[in-house]
């Protein structure tokens, strides 16, 4: 067990720790989708680019550790806990469109389901404000530490969906995303 601030710990001849981790990703995005064709329903061979994409968001991922170390009677000998959050603000460019499983040798059972294939990419600049608090506490000894940075991210994001139409305004659909992000700050 280290204390962040650097000072000195003593060892334990009995340690029973209990860890508490959180990790929070959220975000917000606002996007304006520009058709390039119209909206007629026609399914492509292999790939139809259908619309380009501007955005703008705010994401984040906040991170929270506590432990807590007790003795053999079950009294706290410390406490140590850690938060960073990481905040990126930024805009992305991006194409999407419909694109057919054919090409795999399954069109007949897409067709026959009524299933639709969608695939966009998105890559953005964003700008990344990073804060992180530590403390540490083992009897009357308290430290504390802190730093913030700022740095420029990448992040790439590519993601499929297959859906079925069920009505006019209903449908149900298998989504996923896979994303790059090229500055995630980490605690060690």
């Amino acid at each position: 067990v280290a204390d962040p601030d650097g000072g000195s710990v003593d060892g334990f001849g009995f340690l029973k720790t209990k860890t508490h981790r959180e990790v929070d990703y959220w975000g917000g995005a606002v996007e304006t989708k520009f058709w390039s064709m119209d909206s007629v329903e026609v399914r492509p061979n292999l790939y139809r680019n259908d619309y380009l994409i501007l955005g703008g968001e705010v994401r984040g991922i906040d991170q929270d550790s506590r432990l807590h170390g007790r003795d053999a009677s079950g009294g706290t000998i410390f406490t140590y806990s850690e938060t960073l959050d990481t905040t990126y603000y930024g805009g992305y460019v991006g194409i999407g469109g419909e694109y057919s499983l054919g090409f795999l040798g399954v069109a007949g059972i897409t067709d026959r389901f009524g299933l639709r294939s969608f695939i966009s990419a998105r890559a953005g600049v964003y700008g990344v404000e990073t804060d992180y608090k530590g403390g540490f506490a083992q009897g009357p000894t308290n430290s504390a530490l802190s730093g913030s940075d700022d740095d420029v991210a990448f992040i790439g994001t590519l993601s499929f969906e297959t859906r079925k139409q069920l009505g006019q305004r209903s449908s149900i659909g298998l989504y996923t995303d896979y994303e790059y992000i090229s500055s995630v700050p980490e605690m060690r």
